[in-house]
């Protein structure tokens, strides 16, 4: 009886690998016959048959990719041409979506100027008007090219640098502009001085003035927008640093817009700039700064420790709110 189950065994073994080669076109012995029950396929075969098999589909591959070649080679060139043509088409089609809502600026001289601008990477952000020169008349403005930006921590100023810089950029690139109006006088170059958090010491100093100076040296159409250098140096020494840098680019005709909070000593250095300010109102029911974020032209605006040690004074716990508190104390009497 058992040699009579044995040759059942190999009779499906025969059909079995039968069927593998009718599938496969490979003829090879793929199970053992030593021992027939229960039925095993060896790991050298089964990498034989892979390795066949990959080589055969490799093969295949090739000689149909080359009867394929063979038939269209001839429409290669124009085929290129459709490409290109389905990549400009998705190009205009991006930009079209990116700049929906946005407008082409008027060209003109006289610096750079927005009304409810939108900064292209704040979600739902507060439109915000403004203007560096006299290409546009604001109320509180006077053709003013130097501007220095003050006010509430955490009040946009950075933010306002930045969507100037935008839509400066999309302007000389000829695409519409994230705002409601817009105009832009063509520039030669473009500076953005943005401070690293972790910039601190004489070495940051004096990268950042080795920076500023050749950003003044060459005669031409420049706009300057400088983030807190104070920051990397004591107040005192800042003033005077930005009071000649400044002195320098109003003589060579520049426009510059600086954030700082140094607004009141340089106001006083510089009769020929103009203050702006952004003020906070208050704290919300979640604590968070109730800040408006449009400039007042021509206001000095207040930076905001007082809310900011209230905010921590409200949320902080334990001793950290002890702490708060008492300097919090400290400004209300």
């Amino acid at each position: 009886h058992f040699s009579q189950v044995e040759n059942e065994i190999l009779e499906e073994i025969r059909k079995s690998e039968e069927r593998l080669a009718e599938l496969l076109n490979i003829d090879a012995e793929v199970f053992s016959r030593e021992n027939l029950y229960p039925v095993e396929v060896s790991g050298e075969v089964i990498e034989f048959l892979r390795a066949k098999l990959e080589k055969e589909t490799k093969i295949d591959s090739y000689l149909i990719s080359r009867e394929i070649l063979r038939k269209i080679k001839h429409l290669l060139p124009k085929l290129k041409e459709e490409l290109q043509r389905a990549y400009e088409l998705e190009f205009l089609r991006a930009v079209k979506e990116f700049t929906e809502g946005f407008v082409f600026p008027e060209i003109g001289s006289g610096g750079i100027g927005f009304i409810n601008g939108r900064h292209l990477f704040i979600e739902n952000p507060q439109p915000v008007s403004y203007v560096v020169g006299n290409i546009a008349n604001f109320d509180g403005t006077r053709g003013e090219k130097v501007v220095i930006l003050t006010g509430a921590n955490s009040g946009g100023k950075t933010s306002l640098l930045e969507l100037i810089a935008q839509i400066t950029i999309l302007a000389h690139m000829g695409l519409p502009i994230p705002a409601e109006k817009a105009w832009v006088e063509p520039l030669n170059e473009l500076f953005f001085f943005k401070r690293k958090r972790s910039s601190y010491g004489a070495g940051a100093f004096e990268t950042a003035l080795k920076a500023f100076a050749r950003s003044l040296t060459k005669d031409g159409k420049k706009l300057i927008l400088i983030d807190e250098f104070e920051a990397i140096t004591e107040p005192g020494a800042a003033v005077k640093i930005i009071g000649e840098l400044l002195k320098i680019a109003y003589e060579k005709g520049f426009y510059v817009v600086i954030v700082s909070h140094l607004g009141e000593d340089l106001r006083k250095e510089l009769p020929f700039a103009r203050v702006d300010g952004i003020e906070a109102q208050g704290l919300d029911e979640n604590l968070n700064l109730i800040v408006d974020r449009q400039p007042k032209f021509g206001v000095l605006g207040k930076s905001t420790p007082e809310l900011i040690v209230e905010r921590l004074a409200k949320k902080k716990r334990g001793k950290e709110k002890e702490i708060f508190e008492r300097v919090w104390r400290a400004f209300r009497s």
